[in-house]
């Protein structure tokens, strides 16, 4: 008696779409197993434009919560700098209370800030007007005709309120991530 060739049926787990697997493979007629016969057997997978719409969405979901971690640790970190300054500030007084004499006072207490503390590029002072009366920078000579009238500045209106700000990151021809 001649057997018609019956393709061999793929039985697929629907139950979960997003990496479907194939759990047997029987012949069609008697229902013996026919895997290791060499045939490759024909698969139609309908759930595969979901499951890959799945891993797409699972991949944003992923890219979220890792934004997320990310700015959590930025903030922390600027938490924790906004702090460091708090400290840093404190040790600018005595030589701001000395006027004119302290100024060589402040100029020493700025660069010890600025090799200590490398996330800070610059340090400026401003007087009760807003005009800067001291500025170092770590990468280039600052001069006294470099010094700025900052007193319409966010900066100033916030420092006057004794709140910290934190300002626009200004990217220049030397300017390098830390």
């Amino acid at each position: 008696p001649h057997r018609r060739h019956v393709p061999p049926v793929i039985v697929v787990d629907v139950e979960r779409p997003v990496r479907p697997t194939v759990t047997g493979v029987r012949d069609g007629d008697n229902g013996t197993d026919v895997a290791g016969n060499g045939i490759p057997p024909r698969v139609v997978l309908q759930e595969l434009p979901g499951a890959i719409q799945e891993i797409r969405q699972g991949q944003a979901e992923l890219r979220q919560v890792s934004v997320q971690l990310i700015r959590e640790q930025v903030q922390d970190y600027l938490g924790r700098k906004e702090a460091d300054l708090i400290i840093a500030a404190q040790r600018f007084r005595p030589a701001l209370s000395e006027g004119e004499s302290g100024r060589e006072g402040l100029r020493l207490t700025a660069q010890r800030l600025l090799q200590t503390e490398s996330a800070f590029e610059e340090v400026g002072i401003l007087d009760e007007k807003g005009k800067e009366i001291l500025r170092l920078s770590r990468r280039s000579a600052v001069t006294d005709r470099d010094l700025a009238d900052r007193s319409t500045s966010a900066l100033f209106r916030e420092g006057i309120r004794q709140e910290a700000y934190w300002g626009p990151v200004k990217i220049t021809e030397t300017s390098e991530p830390l």
